[in-house]
């Protein structure tokens, strides 16, 4: 029997507010963490669940015109659908791998992980990524990792047709190592500019010890869903033209046989944190992810996809930790149109600190920072109050802070009690 929920909606109702699961027409914050789920409409009355979260996300699985809350925890992700009453959700559903018709994964697949949402076929339903960055592909590739996507139907979510991705599917590119940790990052955006969203995944390597090079995949979307074919991938050689030491750095399942060079065969991680947006003139979405020590990458999109000939890094010192936290894979890492001037705009939030950080988009791409202050451990841009600008929402495990960006400066902060460190965007 295929995983899914009978769900109203005879057809896709017209797109939502992104995170609007209470139907008011405004995004709502929807934050988790170790215990506690909590829906909460700007001005409105909380709905609070005992759920534990390693990720979240929202989007309209069934087309009814409301956001559903997506929840990755213990290998399992569980979707709460919106509706227009108290409590904010109704019917739900769990996805597990080898269960209910979604394909089974190698051992430790920590399935959940990480999550993103969008509509790849453009069928009016949003479809869902699901990363298992810890799944074990064969002994050449524990902890290689996977990645899952569901498509979104009449009925909701389901796992009719799902497909499998890993750097040892055939036709992707590259292949997969110890702890590559394919599926550790994951994002959404027309990087072709053919006006089907596709696909990003990161693998970002990084465990110390080992000398394995990270990579960041772009999979086209199309009618059929995401595609495996035409795929394309930058790794961390093209940016640092670092090569594997054999000698030093053999690898394998115990670390690095000279434990003398663990300095010398760790790797910095490649794509903890990655997002999508027109950050630069033109019709294609570019791709932009942290690359451990203060650093981002951006990747300009074009027809084929990603390339190593269109980067370029940016120095934000601070901002992009060496490691993501046991409950954040998520990222520090927010996109959207801030300014309403149609170039995307990047918010990053040191993790170490919690400042925070704009970096506006413009013709000739991202700007310099523009730090505004204390913020949290994690970002989400939505519109929160409905007048079709995003809000930056940050939490920081306690609290969340609700600002209001006019001009390019602050102009009103709320905060508000909100347990948990994660933020769906």
């Amino acid at each position: 029997m295929l995983a899914a929920v009978l769900c109203i909606g005879a057809s896709a109702s017209p797109r939502p507010v992104r995170g609007d699961v209470s139907g008011d027409g405004r995004a709502d914050l929807v934050v988790g963490g170790a215990k506690l789920l909590t829906i909460q409409p700007l001005g409105g009355r909380a709905a609070t669940r005992s759920q534990r979260a390693t990720a979240l996300s929202t989007g309209d699985f069934n087309g009814d015109g409301l956001a559903d809350v997506t929840v990755g925890a213990a290998g399992t992700v569980t979707v709460l659908y919106g509706r227009r009453a108290d409590g904010y959700t109704g019917p739900t559903s769990r996805f597990t791998p080898g269960q209910g018709g979604v394909p089974r994964l190698g051992t430790g697949h920590g399935f959940g992980n990480t999550l993103t949402t969008s509509d790849f076929n453009r069928d009016g339903y949003v479809d869902l990524a699901v990363g298992a960055p810890e799944t074990t592909l064969d002994t050449a590739a524990t902890h290689g990792g996977a990645a899952i996507v569901l498509y979104g139907s009449r009925r909701g979510l389901t796992s009719s047709g799902a497909l499998v991705l890993s750097e040892n599917t055939p036709g992707v590119a590259g292949f997969s190592q110890h702890s590559r940790l394919f599926g550790a990052g994951l994002a959404a955006g027309d990087v072709t500019g053919d006006g089907y969203n596709d696909l990003v995944v990161t693998a970002p390597s990084g465990r110390p010890g080992y000398d394995i090079g990270g990579a960041i995949h772009v999979f086209k979307g199309s009618a059929k869903g995401v595609r495996i074919a035409g795929n394309t991938m930058v790794t961390s050689g093209n940016v640092d033209g670092r090569v594997m030491d054999v000698q030093a750095c053999a690898g394998g399942s115990a670390g690095a046989d000279n434990k003398a060079n663990t300095a010398r065969c760790t790797r910095k991680p490649f794509g903890w944190s990655v997002r999508t947006g027109r950050f630069h003139r033109g019709k294609y979405a570019d791709v932009i992810a942290g690359i451990g020590d203060g650093k981002l990458l951006v990747l300009r999109g074009g027809p084929s996809g990603i390339d190593k000939r269109r980067l370029k890094t940016l120095a934000l010192p601070g901002v992009t930790g060496t490691s993501a936290p046991a409950d954040d894979h998520a990222g520090s890492l927010a996109a959207g149109d801030v300014d309403k001037d149609g170039y995307t705009d990047l918010v990053a939030v040191a993790r170490g600190t919690g400042r925070v950080a704009i970096l506006y988009g413009s013709a000739d791409g991202p700007s310099r920072p523009s730090w505004i202050g204390q913020g949290g451990v994690n970002a989400a841009l939505l519109d929160v109050d409905g007048d079709s600008v995003p809000e930056l929402a940050t939490a920081d495990g306690k609290a969340v802070r609700i600002r209001w960006i006019k001009n390019r400066r602050v102009a009103r902060t709320t905060v508000l009690p909100l347990p948990g460190r994660l933020i769906a965007r």
